[in-house]
């Protein structure tokens, strides 16, 4: 028996999207199905066999939930996991599928995908550690296997490009804060796009519980060390989620323009959208199409550019926009040495 229930199918909907090996994909996904070969399972299709049923760490018959969750040695991995992550142990769900949704209560994708990486890795090394205690009767301490666990969802994270190795001497005692430093880092790279000044723009568009638009856009301009130059948020009233887009980016050409530097200016937003409606915009001659043209012609003149990124690296604009949507007006905090 595995754990296809309607309650957590579509946290198993993200097996094929993991950040893991492909036979460790392979292996989840057996394990969702119930195809691992446990004890139970052999002993149901071999029905006159009289082999030994029980699990390798306890006297209780090795069952897929029991392997990898109500054993008391595999809880105890689980309760070491949620103390190396700095996580309450009260936090730990009652199965497998109900530890694969916790990945929800982590408010940036990068930690998601990390989280879910981990519990890749706790999995399969418990599968794999109860193997040598079935076919070679060798059983790994806690300790050994924590370090595996650690060491392999190390390196599966740095594959996958969700870590720095610059911060993995933080990993194995604190991965919340080695993940913040790569994030850091890695938006640290970003300035490194041969223009003086960094902007990055969001925009945040809802309907609230009486169906009306609730609307904000927020963004940041650093410079080439990372020291903030200009922080902005407040509302906008736009029809959609495009449009709010829009609104940060002409916010953001106008505030430098106005400027008149003699610098550039990189814009980073994680719109699609945005991004490829004005790298491939055609005038049609109507009035939105002119605004357009105009924000097109200023970024030209001042030497504005434009990219897409990860919403991993656009996450304080994005909260910016979220948080200060409610505000009569837009806030400008600008530091006075813009340039």
């Amino acid at each position: 028996m595995g754990f296809d229930n309607n309650a957590n199918i579509d946290s198993w909907k993200f097996i094929w999207k993991l950040k893991i090996p492909p036979k460790v994909q392979i292996f989840m996904w057996k394990l969702h199905h119930g195809m691992l070969p446990v004890k139970a399972l052999m002993q149901s299709r071999m029905r006159n066999s009289l082999a030994n049923q029980n699990c390798c760490r306890c006297p209780d018959t090795e069952t897929v939930l029991h392997l990898f969750w109500q054993c008391p040695f595999a809880f105890d991995i689980w309760k070491w996991l949620f103390e190396w992550w700095g996580l309450p142990s009260f936090r730990i769900g009652s199965d497998i599928p109900t530890m694969w949704d916790f990945y929800r209560c982590f408010r940036d994708r990068i930690t998601q995908e990390v989280w879910k990486t981990t519990l890749g890795a706790c999995v399969w090394t418990i599968w794999l550690e109860r193997n040598q205690g079935v076919f070679n009767n060798t059983f790994a301490s806690l300790k050994n296997i924590s370090f595996l666990i650690i060491h392999r969802s190390a390196q599966w994270c740095l594959a996958a490009g969700l870590l720095v190795k610059e911060t993995l001497a933080w990993w194995n005692f604190n991965p919340m804060g080695c993940i913040t430093r790569s994030i850091s880092l890695k938006k640290l790279d970003l300035l490194n796009n041969g223009c003086a000044l960094t902007g990055f723009i969001d925009g945040s568009w809802k309907l609230d519980n009486k169906g009306v638009i609730v609307a904000g856009i927020g963004g940041l301009i650093l410079n080439q060390e990372g020291k903030k130059k200009l922080e902005f948020a407040g509302p906008i009233r736009t029809l959609d989620a495009l449009h709010t887009e829009w609104g940060a980016l002409i916010f953001i050409v106008d505030f430098f323009s106005k400027k008149n530097l003699n610098i550039s200016l990189m814009i980073y937003s994680n719109s699609a959208l945005l991004v490829r409606s004005l790298l491939n915009f055609k005038n049609r001659g109507n009035i939105e199409d002119e605004l357009i043209f105009e924000v097109r012609k200023k970024m030209l003149r001042h030497n504005i550019f434009l990219k897409q990124i990860s919403r991993d690296y656009n996450d304080k604009e994005d909260l910016l926009a979220k948080l200060r949507s409610n505000y009569e007006d837009i806030k400008i905090q600008e530091a006075q040495d813009f340039v």
